[in-house]
């Protein structure tokens, strides 16, 4: 009975299906879900891997460069020395251009020392004070004032105290000067003559700049004079 049900079905023609087939099918099926779990979530984190490396990479280069600069670099401490000690030479030389009171006193010290009259001192263009500057490169901070100075003596002795304005006072500079003769005759072989002088000063303060052990002391007994 089961022979002849068997050769039925042959005979009728429907498909039989055969081991080979179904495994076949159910192969096909395991190896498209591995491609998938492999594109959905292998994939991703071998790409974020050689990122990463990349990133390695890179970062291993600027450290070797960075360990070449540090090998020829001076010590971190000497260049913090080597700031403070510029810091500390700008704010004594602004010492003098920056102390309005000092700097009036120093011009009339420089006035009798060169032998000329100091006739007039005042702030220049009557702005009178300390004018903040207008330079984008200037440092935070920092000013400029001016003043205009009439003295009269002789060319040689006018001559000196020009100079010295510049030389003596510290961060300064004599931005202009008009020198003319007294209007009273003279037959004097060095005749004396009047001078228009306007100066520009520097006021500028680095903070956080520490003198050396023993500098604070020696600066304030050369003040008292001792």
């Amino acid at each position: 009975m089961t022979q002849h049900a068997s050769k039925n079905n042959a005979a009728g023609g429907v498909p039989v299906q055969t081991p080979g087939r179904s495994q076949f099918a159910v192969g096909f099926m395991v190896c498209a879900a591995v491609c998938a779990g492999w594109y959905v979530g292998v994939r991703p984190l071998e790409q974020k891997f050689k990122e990463k490396k990349a990133e390695l990479v890179a970062l291993k280069k600027e450290l070797q460069l960075f360990e070449e600069i540090t090998k020829s670099a001076p010590p971190l401490q000497v260049v913090i020395e080597g700031l403070n000690a510029r810091g500390l030479r700008t704010n004594q030389a602004t010492a003098l251009s920056g102390n309005a009171t000092r700097l009036y006193d120093a011009v009339h010290d420089l006035a009798k020392m060169n032998s000329v009259r100091l006739a007039r001192i005042e702030p220049s263009n009557g702005r009178g004070g300390a004018q903040p500057t207008t330079s984008k490169g200037a440092f935070k901070g920092a000013e400029t004032f001016g003043y205009n100075l009439e003295v009269s003596g002789s060319f040689e002795s006018v001559s000196r105290f020009i100079d010295a304005c510049e030389q003596s006072l510290g961060v300064s500079k004599v931005a202009s000067f008009h020198l003319s003769p007294q209007s009273v005759g003279s037959t004097s072989k060095d005749p004396v003559i009047t001078a228009v002088i306007e100066t520009s000063h520097l006021k500028l303060q680095i903070p956080n700049v520490a003198a050396p052990k023993g500098t604070a002391q020696a600066d304030a007994s050369q003040e008292k004079g001792t």
